[in-house]
């Protein structure tokens, strides 16, 4: 696997990333419209030129956002996850102090994965994310300390 930086070009690819990882997906313009910013990029996993996750972030130093971060089904519990969010923290150390994300109280996965690399909740958002099928559920706030 290798991670790229986005270039600003892959919106198309991004929405169809995510609209297989979210009920909620953000649209393409959205995607177009936040790659098109200077304080939003990210980077891009890719496995035998297959575009197979990615993690969006804002950053105004010295702070920075998780905004999004998906893999596809196909390829989650493979560590993409794990190496996308290293890769970011260790291209971010020199300006970044701080890194804030939402997570869904019953993502369990990605609530691992952010303990793993020692986020802490700060806070919930309730009734943050909608689903199709179900109640309501909170986000939690996290926040790392690098």
């Amino acid at each position: 696997m290798h991670i790229v930086a986005l270039t600003g070009h892959e919106a198309p690819l991004l929405a169809a990333i995510h609209a297989q990882s979210v009920e909620e997906a953000w649209s393409l313009d959205a995607f177009s419209t936040l790659l098109q910013t200077p304080c939003y990029g990210g980077w891009l996993a890719v496995i035998e030129d297959q575009p197979v996750g990615f993690l969006l972030v804002s950053q105004l130093a010295p702070e920075a956002e998780i905004l999004t971060f998906a893999v596809r089904p196909e390829w989650r519990r493979q560590q993409i996850g794990t190496q996308l969010l290293q890769h970011f923290l260790a291209t971010s150390k020199d300006q970044i102090t701080t890194v804030f994300l939402e997570v869904d109280c019953e993502n369990q996965a990605a609530i691992e994965l952010d303990q793993a690399f020692d986020f802490k909740r700060i806070a919930t958002r309730p009734a943050y994310y909608h689903h199709f099928q179900k109640a309501p559920t909170d986000a939690w706030v996290m926040q790392l300390i690098i």
